[in-house]
């Protein structure tokens, strides 16, 4: 059964520069790279950003979301998700919340998810 629900996403974040904090950009607007995804050269790291929910059941897209909403507020305009991680019941592999997000599909998963990512400022995105 897919249950839907807001979740209530964490983020603590280790911001390396605040030079690009002035020139903000809309989370809707800060590409997403895969871990696997190959970063341009002239990518500068940002801010390592880890998202984290312990709802019962929330959406992949939410935790990613909030990611690029916090990427965003430093002025980054990509975001590389390295990890994302999920305990408890529900969905057994963590490629059908990246289908989902790349699809546009609400993936709803029950338990703990953990995220890590960086937020990148890539002038040539």
């Amino acid at each position: 059964m897919l249950l839907s629900g807001c979740a209530t996403v964490h983020i603590n974040k280790s911001v390396h520069t605040r030079e690009y904090e002035n020139a903000q950009v809309l989370g809707s607007d800060v590409y997403v790279y895969l871990a696997g995804d190959t970063i341009p050269e002239a990518c500068e790291s940002v801010a390592d950003i880890d998202a984290s929910t312990q709802d019962v059941t929330h959406e992949f897209t939410q935790i990613i979301g909030r990611v690029r909403e916090e990427a965003g507020k430093l002025g980054a305009n990509a975001v590389q998700i390295q990890s994302m991680e999920r305990e408890g019941p529900g969905l057994s592999e963590e490629l059908f919340g990246f289908l989902g997000t790349l699809l546009g599909d609400p993936i709803y998963v029950q338990g703990d998810t953990d995220a890590d990512a960086v937020a990148l400022h890539c002038p040539t995105i």
